[in-house]
This record gives C-alpha cells, sequence and structure tokens, in this order.
C-alpha cells in the first residue's frame, strides 16, 4: 500500500523490475539473501539439536552456510531462464 495519495506512485517494484519487465540484478542480489537465510536457518536448527558442534562440523557448516547461497542463486535463475520465466 503506498503512503500517497496519487494513485500510481507507488514505485517500490522499480528496484526489481526495469520498465519493459525484466528482471533487475537486484533480484538475485535478494535469492542469494533468501537462500543464505535458508542456510543458516537449517545450520542453527542441527546445532540446537546437539549436533554438529565439533570445530571441524561447525566449520564445515559455517561454510556451507556463508559460500552455499551462490551457487544456490545462480542454479535458481539458470533454472527460471531455461524455463523462459524471466529473460535479459
Amino acid at each position: 500500500m503506498s503512503s500517497s495519495q496519487i494513485p500510481g506512485a507507488d514505485r517500490t517494484g522499480r528496484f526489481v523490475q526495469q520498465p519493459n519487465g525484466r528482471i533487475r540484478p537486484l533480484g538475485f542480489g535478494l535469492t542469494v539473501v533468501l537462500f543464505s537465510f535458508i542456510l543458516n536457518g537449517g545450520r542453527h536448527l542441527l546445532n540446537d539439536t546437539g549436533n554438529g558442534l565439533t570445530l571441524k562440523s561447525a566449520t564445515l557448516l559455517s561454510n556451507i552456510a556463508v559460500w552455499g547461497p551462490i551457487p544456490l542463486a545462480v542454479l535458481f535463475w539458470v533454472a527460471l531462464f531455461a524455463t523462459g520465466r524471466v529473460s535479459l
């Protein structure tokens, strides 16, 4: 909902989509953040059960949570482009 009284004044979508409907690079960054949130949540859930607390496993899980979102986001966007959901 826009706080402006002028119809069509809500411009929040301009950060994600270009005027021709194509996705801007911010969409990729938001996807990386989403996957980071999911992986870190999974890591914390695993740690809450008492697993993955040794130095070796904690380091591995941390590396997966830090570096994992990038290839996951790339694969996600490749799938979107391959199915024709988005285009450049």
